[in-house]
């Protein structure tokens, strides 16, 4: 009964049924290791649209963050466009971040020339930076009320009956001498 299990025929069905598990075991783990990359690459886009996003909702900080992460953890497995877009993304993150923290040193320049009684001068830091692209409609909602407060703070400095005189970049200078007198 023993020399039955001997057989060839049986002992090469038994080795191809061996290789086949093998070989399948092989391919479930090359798989797997598919699998895996294939969600990393899921997850590196999943989390360059949430950075796209926190850009587009003005959370330049936030957005910053989940592009580091995306850099330092899946950089070896993204697309080279994928890459390509991440790049171009961060350089847009840090414009708004610089162009934000410009903003800021304006509104604090606007604060010190108003504590000194300056408002022209920090009315124009104001109106400087209600020219950014990267405010929130609430922080220009914010400065529009305090530019209010300043024309205010103008106004009142004017002597009574005397017309508010601005600077309009229109206006022409004229030149004394060559108007001639009637004397």
């Amino acid at each position: 009964m023993l020399s039955d299990y001997k057989s060839p025929k049986l002992l090469c069905i038994s080795g191809l049924i061996i290789i086949l598990i093998i070989s399948s075991s092989n391919s479930i783990c090359f798989a797997q290791a598919d699998s895996k990359q294939q969600a990393m690459v899921q997850k590196a886009q999943w989390t360059l649209r949430i950075a796209e996003e926190q850009f587009q909702r003005g959370l330049y900080n936030e957005a910053e963050y989940s592009l580091t992460k995306i850099q330092r953890e899946y950089a070896g497995v993204m697309s080279d466009e994928d890459l390509q877009t991440t790049s171009d993304l961060q350089l847009r993150v840090q414009t708004a971040l610089s162009e934000r923290a410009r903003v800021a040193t304006l509104l604090s320049q606007s604060d010190e020339f108003a504590a000194n009684q300056q408002y022209d001068l920090a009315r124009s830091r104001l109106l400087e930076a209600l020219n950014s692209n990267f405010l929130t409609s609430t922080e220009r909602e914010q400065i529009n009320l305090i530019v209010k407060d300043i024309d205010q703070q103008i106004a009142a400095q004017q002597p009574a009956g005397q017309p508010e005189v601005t600077y309009d970049s229109s206006s022409v200078t004229y030149d004394t001498s060559s108007v001639s007198s009637n004397s």
